[in-house]
């Protein structure tokens, strides 16, 4: 299994494999960020005219250590709904938004993460279709949706390569220094009861329970609390920053305010649900 398919489906077992040193993590990204510009340019010239003689390329491009199709097969029917489902310009915003509300030092970690994953995704769709295009029926749909898979990928490792630090942070997440989204069985059950809860957060379900008083009391408090943060970093000129809101959701003050909201709120959570109601609440602010 490559080694994005190995860190999405278990960061910890990638973290425990001895094999794996940091030259590999780092030789499998610069075979692949080698490939990225030869690649562009042949999708972006690719036509109904020429893409029989160009798709074993892109296959020999695309067979690459960092990822891969794990055995999952499509029809080119199948394949074509699921691309359409998102549209190229909501997989560049989001892309774009990635930046704007997790691009922080307190987010640093978070941001690779995530920008990896949409990474990965934009490879393997890329690797899907190029695998159907030689038998393809509605080749113009593949091919539209081949260039708006690379354009994200483009986007991606701009955003990427401006982070003098990302091999750092890259090294970093695969090698298990830093663990994203890690919950065991109970934790997972919290998150799912937070979730539920800021769904109905604004609706009349749920009223009385002291999770709903809590969220409610930080959904009340938080626009108070971003402007006390400015207050407090003014120095620093944070009140520039357009998108200061994500900022401030983003940073350790927002987990003191939670802790707060709890006890004022009668509810005195524990330190873990204080961390699943910090990771819900950020998930639904960061992409409502």
């Amino acid at each position: 299994m490559r080694l994005l398919n190995r860190f999405f489906t278990s960061q910890e077992s990638l973290a425990k494999d001895a094999a794996l040193k940091e030259e590999d993590f780092l030789r499998a990204w610069n075979d692949y960020h080698k490939t990225v510009d030869e690649k562009s340019v042949l999708i972006e010239f690719l036509s109904k005219d020429n893409y029989q003689k160009t798709v074993p390329k892109l296959q020999k491009l695309l067979a690459l250590e960092l990822s891969e199709i794990e055995g999952e097969k499509r029809t080119e029917r199948k394949l074509i709904s699921d691309l359409q489902s998102i549209e190229h310009d909501g997989r560049i915003q989001r892309v774009h938004n990635l930046r704007d509300r997790l691009g922080y030092a307190e987010t640093k970690h978070k941001y690779i993460y995530k920008l990896l994953n949409e990474l990965h995704n934009a490879i393997v769709a890329q690797m899907h279709i190029v695998e159907k295009l030689p038998s393809a029926k509605d080749v113009d749909s593949l091919i539209s949706h081949l260039k708006s898979q690379s354009a994200v990928e483009r986007e991606i490792i701009k955003q990427i390569e401006s982070r003098e630090t990302f091999h750092e942070l890259f090294l970093a997440l695969v090698k298990g220094e830093h663990i994203i989204d890690k919950m065991d069985a109970k934790e997972k059950q919290l998150l799912k009861k937070m979730e539920l809860v800021l769904k109905n957060v604004r609706s009349d379900k749920g009223q009385k329970s002291k999770v709903y008083q809590w969220v409610d009391k930080v959904f009340k408090g938080v626009q108070d609390q971003i402007g006390e943060f400015i207050a407090r970093h003014e120095e620093d000129e944070v009140g520039n920053n357009p998108h200061i809101d994500f900022e401030y959701v983003n940073h350790p003050e927002f987990v003191d305010f939670v802790r707060w909201c709890s006890l004022e709120s009668g509810k005195k959570a524990s330190e873990q649900m204080i961390n699943i109601f910090v990771h819900a609440f950020r998930e639904w602010y960061n992409n409502r």
